[in-house]
């Protein structure tokens, strides 16, 4: 706490202007029109996601004895350069994988492994063969699978629920692009790790219409909840920060599904700390054992509340995060966004947005969804067919204009996806379990993603610092760059209370980080009464 009020106390000095206030007109939707708008699908009041980090099937259920779907097995070897097989390679064993990772692997896809828009994909995985990984044995890590039974959450859900056979990242990147399509189906032309303004971009931020401007103007109420700091990617939207109002904690979560006044859509963001054990968003190097505890959780809320019955609940990961899969990625028949948002060229990856990433775990629940179904691709896709399909993040925006109705898609891309609403094929909701499996405890310690000292600050530090100084119009930390990483994510934390709150006064500051910080050191343990084990 003692850093948290120093950050505050350094907040009414270090102005340096206005705050960046987004443009109140809503950009147009450019999308295809719905031929069903208006119409409301009767089984689902409730579409909630829970957006998590950096997983793959493979490297989650291969070791399941999962009846059906396309799993990598055990004892298959792998060479570290499929060019060179001289210079060794790793062989995937079941049980290799640990709930805090050594070291994160490798998050790149594109290199020497992956020409991007051509047919050629020499390896499914990240690029791993850089000093990077020799100095501290990424490439160990990228080819990792849980044992049976050491993702207790997760396995339970594969057999009371579905999970994706074909569900892959919206871009073969990082996560920002991810994070872009997830919430506006696009990334604006981008395919790496920054932000509009470090590309010369005429505006602050990300300037296309999000699922949040569509769901505003078509009368569908929303809500966005996190208790740590969103990633960077999250608030670097207008069409976010239009709706800074709907930003809640996880608190508000579990009282509304208690009481049964969630919103229409609800976007839950985990915490994302690699540092010090606190992360629960399966991030490398966060404790996967907290992620389990945080899905575990957000089911079991909305299982025990009043509108389970009208529920869909999807989680899902938002790229491989350089974990293998050995499943190509379909370049067939997939549509680019052709979205008019497009970021300052030389700044990026020449890409032609016609394939997208590694499968990524997600998995769907629903008293309206069959148990221990292992879900192929789309069938149905959206109005924009194609001899192609495949679910990725765009289906999200497609799911939520299929089932409340709304008049137009954002984009090509969504206009293409699939809804979830063809998986809703039981005829009455049927009964599930109240309780999943108990998450494995906690391991009290985090590992470290970059190649210097653990307390060193991290690359998405330095993202949310040029963040929060453009929202908020102020200068950042003096001498931030040789802070210690738990001295900056305080100054971080504080800034995007200010945000939040849109009050710079440093008492109503403390009193935001208070709440926060109290939430955070228990946030996933529900607060509300839930029926007895069954």
């Amino acid at each position: 706490m003692v850093l948290y009020l120093a950050a505050v106390a350094a907040v009414a000095v270090a102005t340096t202007g206005k705050p960046y206030r987004p443009p109140r007109d809503i950009p147009p939707a450019e999308g295809l029109d719905n031929p069903n708008a208006g119409q409301k699908n009767e089984k689902i009041d409730h579409f909630v996601v829970l957006f998590m980090e950096n997983r793959t099937p493979d490297h989650i259920w291969a070791c399941d004895d999962l009846p059906t779907g396309d799993f990598v097995k055990d004892g298959h070897f792998l060479p570290i350069d499929p060019a060179d097989p001289s210079k060794g390679g790793a062989t995937l064993k079941c049980g290799s994988a640990t709930y805090v990772c050594p070291v994160g692997p490798n998050f790149e896809m594109f290199g020497l492994h992956f020409k991007p828009g051509s047919d050629e994909f020499k390896y499914p995985y990240g690029e791993q063969d850089d000093k990077y990984s020799y100095d501290h044995g990424a490439f160990g890590v990228a080819v990792t699978l849980f044992g049976k039974g050491t993702v207790p959450v997760k396995s339970a859900i594969a057999r009371e629920f579905s999970i994706f056979n074909n569900y892959h990242s919206s871009v073969p990147s990082f996560s920002t692009p991810n994070h872009l399509y997830a919430q506006s189906a696009t990334s604006c032309g981008l395919d790496d790790n920054v932000h509009w303004d470090d590309c010369g971009g005429s505006k602050a931020s990300f300037p296309q219409r999000t699922i949040y401007d569509n769901m505003a103007e078509g009368g569908v109420s929303f809500g966005i909840y996190s208790n740590h700091t969103p990633h960077s990617a999250d608030t670097d939207m207008d069409g976010v920060q239009r709706h800074v109002d709907k930003f809640l904690g996880y608190t508000d979560f579990w009282g509304q599904a208690a009481n049964g006044t969630l919103p229409s859509f609800s976007f839950v963001f985990p915490g994302n700390d690699p540092r010090n054990g606190k992360g629960n968003s399966d991030h490398p190097c966060n404790d996967v054992a907290l992620g389990e505890r945080l899905v575990k959780d957000v089911y079991e809320s909305l299982r025990a509340g009043p509108g389970w019955n009208k529920t869909l609940f999807l989680v899902t990961y938002d790229d491989a995060g350089g974990f293998y899969d050995h499943v190509i990625p379909p370049h067939e028949g997939i549509v680019p966004d052709e979205s008019s948002c497009v970021i300052k060229s030389g700044c990026y990856k020449p890409f032609d947005f016609k394939r997208v990433g590694s499968r990524v775990v997600s998995f769907l629940m629903s008293p309206w969804v069959p148990a221990g179904v292992i879900v192929g691709p789309p069938k149905k896709g959206g109005p924009l067919k194609t001899n192609g399909t495949a679910w990725e993040h765009s289906a999200i925006s497609a799911t939520i204009v299929d089932l409340f109705g709304l008049p137009k898609y954002l984009t090509k891309r969504d206009s293409w996806a699939g809804s979830f609403s063809e998986l809703l094929t039981e005829t009455t909701p049927r009964d599930t379990p109240m309780h999943l499996p108990d998450a494995p405890p906690p391991s009290q310690k985090a590992a470290f993603h970059s190649c210097g000292d653990k307390d060193d600050i991290s690359r998405m530090q330095r993202r949310n610092v040029d963040l929060w100084t453009r929202l908020n119009g102020v200068a950042p930390p003096d001498n931030w760059q040789a802070m210690g990483y738990d001295e900056l994510d305080a100054w971080i934390r504080a800034q995007y209370q200010i945000w939040r709150h849109g009050d710079r006064n440093a008492e109503t500051v403390e009193k935001a980080v208070e709440v926060a910080e109290a939430a955070m050191k228990d946030e996933t343990i529900c607060h509300i009464p839930t029926p007895e084990r069954k």
